[in-house]
């Protein structure tokens, strides 16, 4: 791999109660079979798995503190041509999941190079390939060997992880409590994504990303050509589109409420929802294809040239928890156990890039929100 290649690797294209799907609610009611184990130490370790017929892996953090009691879990899946490693790197998740007491499994994607079967993004050879089924495996791996609160899974993702979340959300509902893609928006067809239930989303993009873009469309033909000759690039939905869907499909209200304002940071948030859920999209003004707040030495200083610009004014792994710990799975999805749809579904917005709306211009404020609902 040359130098180049090495570390474009890396740019991946590819609070208060908790809400039971909107009923408030203390504590989780389903810990998994891992808490009669004896709890391992702290810190990250490599796993292995198979899954479809594939030797699998995936780095789990165990959270300073942890004595096995019963612990939330997010699932960090990195982008295109990345990998897991990276990803821990770059979202510096570990350090919210110390000081907060969750569990974070960043799992391997497959196929050369590394990818996750999301729709448009990014596997463009084995679109059979079974993810889903993956990241479910990985969920009851973890919990056979650490108590997880079972009530308490979440999903995120950067690029092509992003797009993955989103598929999470639509096929793996019953396991899933809210997701929050970054830089990734959806890349299945509305036919394909019908979750029983109103999902919580919190979306991250900035602007100025040239390779999932704003707007929607194709990512820069240049920089596609370094990152993957082998495959033309691929057209991807706009910002507003993915968004518009979730509200669409949770009945939210029609008009967003500035929830955070700082620096080039602004989120908005749809609430009034079915279920008590909300969407939140969270828009860097100028911002590229990275993860905001992230750790700024995980990639070589070259590679803003390619990603652009990342942000400091909101930290989005931290953002992303405040999100995530609002929510638990609504009674009767829990451990996979099927349920009538407790909602209608209203109807979609139609799919193109062309129904991208503007950004929101970021407001610069001195007394930015800690908490994003």
């Amino acid at each position: 791999m040359t130098a180049l290649t090495g570390w474009l690797a890396v740019l991946g294209v590819g609070c208060g109660n908790s809400k039971s799907g909107g009923a408030p609610s203390s504590t989780s009611n389903l810990a998994s079979p891992g808490c009669a184990t004896t709890p391992p130490d702290a810190g990250s370790k490599t796993v292995t798995l198979m899954s479809g017929g594939l030797a699998r892996s995936y780095i789990l953090h165990v959270p300073t503190g942890y004595a096995g009691q019963p612990t939330p879990l997010v699932i960090n899946m990195h982008g295109f041509l990345s990998d897991a490693s990276q990803q821990e790197s770059w979202s510096a998740m570990d350090t919210v999941a110390d000081s907060e007491g969750f569990l974070v499994a960043y799992p391997n994607g497959a196929g050369s190079p590394s990818s996750w079967n999301a729709g448009a993004c990014c596997e463009f050879t084995d679109t059979s390939r079974d993810d889903v089924a993956f990241v479910s495996a990985v969920i009851d791996d973890v919990a056979q060997s650490h108590c997880v609160e079972l009530d308490r899974v979440y999903a995120t993702g950067m690029s092509n992880g992003g797009f993955m979340s989103q598929n999470l959300a639509c096929n793996l509902s019953d396991r899933i409590a809210a997701i929050g893609p970054v830089a990734g928006v959806i890349g299945i067809a509305p036919v394909d994504c019908t979750p029983a239930r109103p999902i919580p989303v919190m979306e991250f993009h900035g602007t100025a990303d040239p390779l999932v873009p704003y707007d929607g469309g194709s990512p820069s033909a240049s920089l596609w050509s370094l990152l993957y000759p082998d495959a033309p690039p691929p057209t991807f939905e706009s910002v507003a589109y993915t968004v518009d869907f979730w509200r669409n499909l949770d009945g939210c209200g029609p008009t967003p409420t500035q929830t955070f304002s700082n620096g080039d940071a602004t989120c908005e948030s749809y609430t009034g929802c079915q279920g008590g859920v909300a969407v939140t999209l969270c828009t860097i003004a100028g911002g590229g294809h990275t993860w905001p707040g992230g750790n700024p030495n995980a990639l070589p200083s070259e590679a803003a040239l390619f990603t652009g610009p990342m942000s400091t004014s909101i930290n989005a792994s931290s953002q992303l928890w405040n999100f995530f710990k609002a929510y638990t799975l609504p009674s009767g999805f829990d451990a996979g156990v099927t349920a009538t749809p407790p909602y209608t579904l209203p109807p979609l917005p139609e799919a193109g890039p062309s129904d991208a709306g503007a950004a929101p211009a970021a407001e610069a404020s001195s007394d930015a929100a800690e908490e994003v609902p």
